[in-house]
């Protein structure tokens, strides 16, 4: 993620490289023995992601409030 209104370019190259990094076997393996599972995607593909885990989080939070003092809300600036 970055700043709203991060040129372009910038964005671009940091998906490169990321996605570059995330592909590198030693990194996969890393990762792996520490219970990640990296997920190649666009940046809209990302955005949506990132607002469904969201969603999620909070209506399973909802569906347990009444056994917590956990208050739920969801704040997402636009992703897309």
């Amino acid at each position: 993620m970055v700043r709203t209104g991060t040129p372009a370019g910038v964005v671009d190259k940091l998906a490169k490289d990321i996605a570059r990094v995330l592909a590198a076997p030693d990194m996969r393996d890393w990762l792996a023995k520490h219970g990640a599972d990296p997920m190649s995607m666009t940046q809209p593909e990302f955005a949506h992601f990132v607002v469904s885990e969201s969603e999620n989080a909070v209506r399973i939070a909802k569906s347990r409030r009444d056994q917590t003092s956990v208050k739920c809300e969801l704040h997402i600036a636009k992703l897309c």
